[in-house]
């Protein structure tokens, strides 16, 4: 009786571990929160659209919109030979857009041209991947930066991702992204000649919206 009681005992650690085991399978799992057009993140309700590799996440040293940015490598200096991704966790669709950009707030601190931030975009869920922008060197203030997804448009299944690859030396402080916008860039500005000269012209417009 003793024997099967330490049998039954260890029989049901294994069953409530291989539970646990699944549990934790499934959780990785389940499917992204689905992803609409166009798509605003300022990242202070947290990272919860995307998925991060190696040590992407949360910053709050510094941000455009208060009190969160996103960052490789937040409060300290990105490692040497790493790859690393914040990627869009699901994919969303460029079917009906006419100018569609992504729009987002940048610093960074890389080593010039050894250590390099990568826009990426892909139009098949992210089976494949190709660069859209590049980033290197010093960009020491907070700067608008916008990408062009016209070579997504009309795509149903298309992702987007920040990726940083680093060489083996030399570490910096990485890169900061904040205020991501995907959606139509804005209206082209039409300019109106007002005075014509022999040598001048003078010409006015008014500001398409932010």
């Amino acid at each position: 009786a003793h024997e099967l009681q330490e049998h039954l005992t260890g029989t049901m650690k294994y069953w409530f571990l291989g539970l646990t085991i699944l549990s934790v399978i499934l959780a990785d799992l389940k499917p992204a929160t689905a992803v609409s057009y166009p798509f605003p993140d300022d990242f202070e309700g947290g990272i919860g659209n995307w998925t991060p590799s190696g040590t992407w996440g949360l910053a709050g040293s510094t941000y455009v919109s208060p009190t969160h940015s996103v960052a490789d490598s937040p409060a300290t200096y990105y490692t040497n030979s790493s790859d690393s991704a914040l990627t869009l966790g699901s994919s969303f669709s460029l079917a009906g857009a006419v100018r569609p950009v992504l729009r987002f707030q940048q610093k960074y601190s890389l080593e010039d041209a050894y250590d390099y931030g990568y826009v990426e975009l892909s139009t098949n869920g992210g089976a494949l991947w190709e660069q859209a922008a590049t980033y290197t060197g010093l960009q020491a203030a907070w700067a608008r930066e916008q990408v062009s997804l016209d070579a997504c448009s009309g795509q149903p299944a298309t992702r987007v991702r920040f990726r940083m690859i680093t060489d083996e030396s030399v570490v910096r402080d990485g890169w900061f992204v904040d205020d991501i916008y995907i959606g139509e860039a804005p209206s082209p500005v039409t300019l109106n000649v007002t005075t014509a000269g022999t040598t001048s012209v003078q010409l006015n417009w008014a500001p398409s919206a932010a």
